[in-house]
């Protein structure tokens, strides 16, 4: 009897269903694919009202919410609710306003600080706004105001403001400037040539600090261009700094 009580209740527990860490939304959708406007990333709190979903973020250091149009199935975002998410999709200009039409979104870690590696404590896809333009940027700060004014941030606090921003995207509780720097190297607006820029290695030799990159397709590219980028948090160095392309000759400037 005792057997077959426990059977019936191992029948009727519920199973564990894990929560995806990424969807593929409308990336696939014709309309989609066929619209002209860039396709780029978004970052930032999903939030959910009614059946309606939005993407609360920041631009230039100001709070930005991008409404999401996701027609056909929208509970596919319930599980990210509340969680900080990155969005690779194109805002589409409405009469009512502009719509953010989600290709991909997946989850940004949150968890504790991850070990170093190649170099590199951190990493995001965060660029600032003046570096979607065409031809590539390479950004070196050293500290808050720095990054306050690459930012545009401005007013009492700005280098605060800007500084705490940074840090939620990196995922850490705060950006040590005494022992810590933020790197961003920036491709500027590509074609079908290259929609990824990863970091490679973060590498501290006798002439400096060598920071090499790569461009690349990502296999879930929709077409159109875009401005591939990457942020890293590194260990401060104050000496010269120069950028080195993997797989092109090297040739880069130092800062």
């Amino acid at each position: 009897m005792l057997t077959g009580l426990l059977c019936s209740l191992a029948l009727a527990a519920p199973v564990p269903v894990d929560k995806p860490s990424a969807l593929r939304l409308l990336a696939d959708d014709p309309a989609y694919r066929k619209a002209a406007e860039l396709e780029s990333v978004y970052e930032g709190v999903l939030e959910e009202s009614g059946r309606a979903y939005r993407l609360a973020g920041r631009e230039d250091g100001k709070p930005v919410t991008w409404p999401l149009f996701l027609p056909d199935k929208p509970e596919r975002l319930t599980p990210f609710v509340g969680k900080r998410v990155r969005v690779s999709g194109k805002l589409i200009a409405r009469e009512g306003g502009a719509e953010l039409w989600p290709g991909r979104l997946e989850a940004v870690p949150t968890t504790a600080a991850e070990p170093v590696r190649d170099g590199v404590a951190r990493r995001a896809l965060w660029q600032p706004a003046i570096a979607r333009r065409t031809g590539a940027s390479q950004y070196v700060l050293r500290d808050a105001r720095q990054l306050a004014e690459v930012m545009r941030v401005g007013g009492p606090g700005a280098a605060d403001t800007a500084a705490a921003q940074l840090a939620r995207t990196l995922g850490v509780e705060r950006i040590d400037w005494q022992a810590q720097m933020v790197v961003c190297v920036a491709a500027g607006l590509r074609g079908a040539d290259a929609d990824r820029l990863t970091v490679t290695r973060v590498v501290r030799d006798g002439s400096g600090l060598a920071v090499f990159y790569k461009l690349e397709m990502s296999g879930a590219a929709v077409g159109g261009f875009g401005y591939p980028a990457e942020t890293v948090l590194v260990d401060r160095f104050d000496g010269p700094v120069r950028f080195v392309q993997e797989g092109v000759q090297e040739g880069a400037g130092k800062k």
